[in-house]
């Protein structure tokens, strides 16, 4: 995978402040401001500051969507959390889509429609998440259910793992700031012993979703 140099980020670091390929687009909008703002249509607010853990906002009852800043290639998609880190990984060339959250591919119990909008079918994906994934089963259960459903969609998937040598975690676009190349990262399929835990749990969820989306 051919990587060029990382240009330099936009104001307040990797904030994207422009429109989505998508209809779709991030403000930058002062957290005291934040009531002010109405609108029907789909977007993402990032918060100056965070209301506690809170960075992002967005309009009630517009759902989740995938963040794709310029059209899919052919090739090797890269999957990873967050607008920052789409932009970053962009940035430095990747054909690379984004999601909210890491359970932000579903809603009410079934894959959001977005994931129509890419043929998986052939495609080699590579999931990068952040660096504490592997340190806690909450989040590898929902790295695991995104792997199984592009897997069934035909893709052959693969999970990086990003090192994290201190107590901070990592995110991809500051594994990519540090010079970091995803190339060199070590990937796990959903098939190994990093996922053996996951993939008992996955069996209960999936009859639980299953019966989440009849009822509703």
């Amino acid at each position: 995978m051919k990587q060029s140099a990382l240009p330099a980020c936009t104001r307040f670091g990797h904030v994207i402040s422009r429109s989505f390929f998508l209809p779709a687009r991030v403000f930058l909008l002062k957290s005291e401001r934040l009531c002010a703002f109405r609108t029907k249509a789909f977007a993402r607010i990032k918060l100056f500051p965070a209301l506690g853990k809170m960075k992002y906002a967005q309009p009630p009852k517009t759902g989740a969507r995938l963040y794709m800043l310029l059209p899919v290639r052919d090739g090797e998609i890269i999957v990873t959390e967050g607008e920052k880190k789409t932009l970053a990984a962009h940035q430095v060339g990747m054909n690379a889509v984004g999601i909210g959250g890491l359970w932000n591919w579903m809603t009410n119990g079934e894959p959001i429609a977005d994931l129509n909008l890419i043929k998986w079918n052939g495609r080699d994906v590579v999931i990068v998440p952040d660096s504490d994934v592997f340190q806690r089963q909450d989040l590898l259960r929902a790295v695991y259910a995104l792997g199984r459903e592009l897997r069934e969609r035909g893709a052959s998937v693969s999970v990086a793992e990003i090192p994290q040598p201190g107590q901070k975690k990592f995110g991809l676009d500051d594994y990519l700031v540090a010079g970091g190349r995803v190339d060199d990262l070590e990937t796990f399929t959903l098939g190994g012993q990093a996922f053996r835990s996951a993939s008992f749990w996955y069996g209960r969820w999936k009859m639980k979703t299953a019966a989440f989306a009849t009822a509703a």
